[in-house]
């Protein structure tokens, strides 16, 4: 898991569209369970016993990673050459975080959300088969919640409430949850899937302790044999 802190600068215009934000990486972690063995501690197998035993697993997923961390920002007014003649501070960030595996320039006037062929073209670039991926493919994954999110405004385009089958709610204090915080849906550009996170100021995320996100999100990793890490590229909208 990776926390991640967003800071982003936003062009005031009528058409305004996402920026890419800088990151800084505040720390990472994993499965705390992988790699490690469980003895078999029982006294009463001996030679000559056949043990009948119930195996229970946790494994990380590989065909999975999570960004989750706070934004902050500000509007501004600007030229090309990043002189402001004003500036508005966004002590409480609402928007979008988006991120996607293009560094091409995203069509943000085209957005709209992600269909079954988008979904199934990016599984197959991903790997995301029943041979890697069986039970935890993008498709399933985002199936949970399908219809059931915010309505927003993307670059140009807007996003009604509860109108893509594909989105999610990431788990709050260790648990799934139905408060509807931190959604993610899948849209499409007409070329590229974006994973796309809500924004919410300050609040209680994964962790089952006081720590406070603006925004949790996952992302699909290919994990075949033949595959390298993917990177993703960030952007985030302030509204």
């Amino acid at each position: 898991m990776v926390a991640v802190l967003l800071t982003a600068i936003m062009a005031a215009s009528v058409f305004s569209v996402p920026s890419g934000p800088s990151i800084t990486y505040a720390g990472q972690s994993t499965s705390a369970s992988a790699s490690v063995p469980t003895v078999e501690g029982s006294a009463t197998i001996t030679g000559g016993v056949i043990a009948t035993v119930l195996l229970s697993a946790k494994e990380a997923n590989d065909n999975w990673k999570a960004y989750v961390g706070n934004v902050s920002g500000v509007l501004v007014l600007e030229d090309s050459a990043n002189y402001s003649i004003y500036e508005w501070a966004m002590t409480t960030p609402t928007g979008e975080v988006y991120a996607t595996r293009t560094a091409s320039a995203i069509n943000w006037s085209s957005l709209a959300c992600a269909n079954t062929a988008n979904v199934n073209e990016e599984e197959t670039e991903m790997s995301h088969t029943p041979t890697y991926a069986p039970t935890d493919s993008i498709n399933l994954t985002f199936s949970a919640e399908a219809r059931d999110h915010w309505g927003f405004a993307a670059g140009g385009s807007t996003i009604s409430s509860n109108s893509c089958n594909y989105s999610i709610n990431p788990w709050v204090n260790d648990s799934s949850q139905t408060a509807d915080i931190f959604e993610e849906v899948l849209l499409y550009d007409g070329s590229n899937i974006l994973y796309t996170s809500r924004i919410q100021d300050n609040l209680v995320g994964y962790r089952n302790d006081t720590t406070r996100y603006d925004f949790q999100m996952l992302v699909a990793e290919n994990a075949s044999p033949s595959a390298s890490r993917t990177n993703y590229y960030f952007y985030v909208e302030l509204v």
